[in-house]
């Protein structure tokens, strides 16, 4: 399960990489959705991703993290 930190974190590095695009991708009972796969991150912004509980989504096209 996710800390309020690593949710936090991973939501911070998506909005920096937004622009316009600042809303979440989505919320269920469980899971928050993040940017979309094809955001542009870094190798090192993907590990720190990793870290913090985010994973990708095949199924949904974007990145997830369950809380």
């Amino acid at each position: 399960m996710a800390t309020y930190s690593n949710v936090i974190a991973g939501l911070r590095l998506f909005a920096s990489k937004a622009g316009d695009e600042t809303h979440v991708g989505g919320a269920d009972h469980d899971v928050i959705y993040g940017a979309p796969l094809d955001v542009e991150l870094t190798a090192r912004e993907l590990e720190l991703l990793e870290s913090w509980g985010w994973h990708k989504s095949q199924e949904c096209d974007c990145w997830c993290c369950f809380v």
